[in-house]
Order: structure tokens, then C-alpha cells, then sequence
């Protein structure tokens, strides 16, 4: 959300919902920020964009904003939100928003999920090791990129995309954050690929099931580039994919 103009990205969801589709969209800014400086859009736009998505992924901050935007109108009145717990971010936005489910990335504190359904999990972020992390750029795609990976293969296997019980949510939620932990533990200023090993690693062998994706969707993930989430994002049955 904060590359697109949001009149775009309106279209595009529209389209998506019509035909059936998930829909996906990334708040990896605040939403003072897409407005206020990268001028994409207006308040009332992206309070548009934040209801019509099946999936919201923001960060804690701009979680906080996006709470203030729709309870206030005014996302820099954030009050008692700064003071929320990632988890309860996270069902307040599943309130709010009218999504089906709400995954919230805090940096080292991991994830927290919640559903429509009532279900919530928070999951912490991976040990890294000795090496820690080396450059956090594309953490925040890599994650969402493992998030619509999670999903894909739920929709393969049979069942629905966004998990109704706290297991299921915590598996989405581990895969997630391992390719967020494994994004971090290479640099990005040269063309890089992220082990799938380190995935799995990462992940815990609890998660091998899930992690049983097809070149088509884990690999294009762990790339870690724009285009490659795109084909990613392709790759749900409708053959469409959702906006950023």
C-alpha cells in the first residue's frame, strides 16, 4: 500500500471480490504516511481499501493508526492503541475492518493473528543464532509472502484459506515469521536467494506439512523480489492476483 495509488488499489480489490478471489492487502505504512507524505490517496480512500480486503497485514504502528483512522476518522489520534498488545491490535482490527483475518508483524516480538471467527495467536519470532540479524530489508514482504504461501497450500490441500482453530492460526503464523527470520540473515543489496532450509529450520519440524510447497509458490517467495510474490500471489486457484 505504499507504492499504489489507493484509487487503484480499490479497483483491483473490487475485481478480485467479485470474481471470488482472496484478497490480500499490505499496510507496511501508517496511514498518515500514505496520505499525508506519499500522497496516494485520501483518509476516506484507504478506510475503503482496509474494509474491502479478506486479509489485512499492517505493522504494529501502523495498526495503531489504522485503529484511530476508522474509530476517529484521524489516525494520528491513537491514544490507548499505542498501549495494545500485538494480539489485541489484532482482533480490534478483525472488528473494525470486517476482515477475515488480521496478521500484525512487531518487528522482533514475532506475529500476532486473529479471525473472524474469534480465534487470536501470537507468535514469537524465531531464534536467529549467533549471526542475529544481518538486514531487516524485505522482512515485512518475505513474511507476507510466507503468510500467502500458508494459505495457498491450506487451499491445495482442501481447506479453507484462513485457519478457524488456534493451531492452525499458529502454524500460518510460524511459517511467517520464518521467512520474515530467514529474509534477515542475508543482505539485500546484492541479487540473493533465501535458503528453503533455513525456512524449515526456522519454522520447526512441526511445520513440515505446510512447508511441502511447490516451486511454484515457496520458491518464487524466497526470492524475495517484487515480481516473484507477484506469481505467488497468482498462483490461488482463481489465477488472480491480489493488490499489494
Amino acid at each position: 500500500m505504499s507504492q499504489v495509488p489507493l484509487s487503484g488499489v480499490t479497483a483491483l480489490l473490487e475485481a478480485a471480490n467479485a470474481a471470488g478471489s482472496l484478497t490480500v492487502v499490505d499496510v507496511d505504512v501508517s496511514p498518515s504516511v500514505c496520505v499525508d507524505e506519499a500522497r496516494l490517496g485520501s483518509l476516506d480512500e484507504l478506510t475503503k481499501v482496509a474494509k474491502l480486503a479478506t486479509v489485512v497485514k499492517p505493522t504494529r504502528h501502523a495498526a495503531a493508526e489504522l485503529l484511530a483512522l476508522l474509530a476517529h476518522g484521524d489516525p494520528k489520534k491513537t491514544g490507548d492503541f499505542d498501549a495494545m498488545t500485538a494480539q489485541a491490535l489484532t482482533v480490534a482490527l478483525v472488528e473494525a475492518t470486517g476482515a477475515r483475518m488480521v496478521a500484525l508483524t512487531a518487528g522482533s516480538e514475532g506475529c500476532a493473528l486473529a479471525t473472524h471467527q474469534g480465534v487470536s495467536v501470537s507468535c514469537p519470532a524465531p531464534p536467529l543464532g549467533p549471526g542475529g540479524v544481518v538486514d531487516a530489508t524485505g522482512a515485512g514482504d518475505a513474511f507476507l509472502g510466507g503468510l500467502v504461501a500458508g494459505m495457498h497450500e491450506r487451499i491445495k490441500a482442501g481447506l479453507d484459506a484462513v485457519p478457524n482453530d488456534a493451531s492452525g492460526l499458529k502454524n500460518l503464523g510460524k511459517l511467517a515469521n520464518a521467512a520474515g527470520a530467514a529474509s534477515c540473515q542475508v543482505r539485500h543489496s546484492a541479487r540473493c536467494t533465501v535458503n528453503r532450509r533455513l525456512v524449515l529450520r526456522l519454522s520447526c519440524a512441526c511445520l513440515a506439512p505446510v512447508l511441502r510447497l511447490s516451486c511454484a509458490c515457496l520458491a518464487p517467495v524466497l526470492r524475495l523480489s517484487c515480481a516473484c510474490l507477484g506469481r505467488c500471489l497468482a498462483a490461488f486457484p482463481t489465477g488472480r492476483a491480489s493488490p499489494r
